[in-house]
Order: C-alpha cells, then sequence, then structure tokens
C-alpha cells in the first residue's frame, strides 16, 4: 500500500494553486463584463440625451413652422433647430419642413474609450395627423 500513499501525494502536489487560477479565471471575466456593462450605459445615456436633443430641436422647429398656413417661414424653422442642436454640442445632419410638419435628424460623434460612435436620432414636430384631419 505505499504506492498508494506515493499516487495521492503526487496527484496533490499537480493540484496545488488550481484554486488560485480558477479565481483568476473569474476575477478576469468578472472585469470583462464590468467594461462591457459601464461601456453600454455610457453608450446608452449618449443615446438617450440624442433623443432629447433632437426631440427639442423638432419641436423648436416646429414653434417656427406653427406659422406656415399663414406666413412664410423661410428657413427659420431649420435655423432655430440647429441653434438648439449646437447649443447641446450636437450637429443638425438633416431637417425639412413640410407646412407645419418638421422633422430633424441630429448626429452626435460619441467616444467611449477605444470606441468612436456615431450617433443619431430623429425626431418630428407637427400637427397629429389622424384620419379624420382633412389636411393628411
Amino acid at each position: 500500500m505505499p504506492g498508494t500513499l506515493v499516487q495521492r501525494t503526487a496527484a496533490h502536489h499537480r493540484e496545488n494553486g488550481s484554486g488560485t487560477v480558477a479565481v483568476l479565471g473569474v476575477l478576469v471575466a468578472a472585469a470583462l463584463l464590468a467594461g462591457v456593462l459601464t461601456l453600454g450605459s455610457a453608450l446608452n445615456a449618449h443615446v438617450v440625451r440624442a433623443q432629447a436633443v433632437a426631440d427639442l430641436a423638432a419641436l423648436a422647429a416646429g414653434d417656427v413652422s406653427v406659422v406656415a398656413r399663414w406666413s412664410a417661414v423661410g428657413d427659420g424653422p431649420c435655423r432655430q433647430a440647429a441653434l438648439v442642436a449646437e447649443e447641446n454640442e450636437m450637429e443638425l445632419y438633416e431637417c425639412a419642413v413640410s407646412g407645419t410638419d418638421t422633422r430633424v435628424v441630429i448626429r452626435h460623434d460619441v467616444s467611449l474609450g477605444p470606441l468612436d460612435v456615431p450617433l443619431t436620432a430623429r425626431a418630428r414636430a407637427g400637427p397629429d395627423r389622424t384620419e379624420s384631419d382633412p389636411a393628411r
């Protein structure tokens, strides 16, 4: 039976440190997951902010274009939308005015560590177009 003791001792020495390796693996995986979640949360915050700015820009443009039925508004709605975008450090990428209806697209480039992400957000402001609306 002495050989059995030697085999157990040799097997025991081969397993020394395996718990340390397993714990390090779990810690590395947890750190990677935390990093991905942090980047995802930051990106989501920028997406929400870009959409809020697009909504504000569309509302500001709609405020100017609301009188389009009675007077010429020219490029006033888009100028107002561009002003709102610039005040929020974003770019008015596209603006279209059709009567009292205004559509805007806001662009914002976000740097998240090693990633450069271009974000766009769209919004519309104008009267509600229901089926009973004759102007539809």
